[in-house]
């Protein structure tokens, strides 16, 4: 389940054996769906209405929690956790204000600042357990003055830890349901 899934740029490279979903609140998102991702167009917080609990196995978050507020953000990661099977994970890529620093705010609808400290905190207090935390993971924004192309993604993936600590300015974590 691709949660705020945009453009579906994570949720369209995934290959599996299983049922892919797609949720977004912009209908837009049936244009950028692949052929086997089911589109939900509806609020995250109606996730409920789609899944029972225990039947979701992953849920990717890129780039979302920034834009809700922390109770939100806390309401979410407890119906994810409820919804997860046993075992399932939650993935969360963020940018993280240690080091975005101001242009952390250059996004007009950014409204909570985000730690990978602060998310762990509350995944804890939810019962999640912390599976893999990279505090300094991906550049803050691709819209840079930076050339863009597979080979350097490829290379900067190759030399982490030493890129994402030089240019990483997202956190990714993955949480799991003992």
């Amino acid at each position: 389940m691709d949660v705020a899934a945009g453009y579906c740029s994570f949720i369209n490279h995934i290959c599996c054996n299983c049922k892919k979903y797609a949720l977004d609140v912009n209908p837009d998102v049936r244009k950028y769906a692949g052929r086997d991702v089911e589109v939900l167009v509806d609020q995250v917080c109606h996730l409920g209405k789609y899944f029972g609990k225990g039947t979701v196995s992953l849920f990717f978050m890129s780039n979302f929690l920034e834009h809700l507020p922390k109770d939100s953000i806390s309401r979410l990661l407890e119906l994810e956790y409820c919804l997860l099977e046993k075992g399932g994970q939650v993935w969360i890529l963020t940018p993280n204000i240690r080091y975005a620093g101001g242009k952390y705010w250059d996004f007009y609808d950014h409204i909570t600042p985000i730690t990978e400290k602060a998310l762990m905190e509350e995944a804890e207090l939810i019962g999640y357990k912390i599976k893999t935390c990279i505090p300094r993971f991906l550049p803050f924004t691709t819209k840079s003055r930076f050339p863009q192309s597979r080979w350097i993604v490829r290379l900067y993936l190759h030399l982490m830890p030493f890129s994402g600590k030089l240019f990483g300015e997202q956190s990714f974590l993955v949480l799991s349901k003992p």
